[in-house]
């Protein structure tokens, strides 16, 4: 019975190592992605504090990101067989 049950443990052992590690790597890659977007919000602050974005156009955002949602859903493809 006991050589049946070595290789069920190396596969949880094994598993919860590799949890283990994703749950390490991920955490760091979002504190790195959290990191760079406030340093990217900080710079725009930054260029509209010393003027040179002075403001928002959001119509012309809005109607540019109407016509990309448009395009994107005309090129999806409902039909699966």
């Amino acid at each position: 019975m006991l050589p049946s049950i070595i290789p069920f443990a190396g596969s949880g052992l094994l598993g919860h190592a590799m949890g283990f590690v994703f749950k390490k790597v991920l955490k760091w890659m979002l504190i790195v992605v959290g990191f760079l977007a406030g340093i990217f919000l900080v710079g725009v602050q930054l260029l509209q504090k010393y003027g040179y974005v002075s403001a928002l156009n959001w119509d012309k955002l809005g109607n540019d990101t109407s016509t990309q949602i448009q395009h994107w859903a005309s090129n999806v493809d409902v039909s699966r067989s």
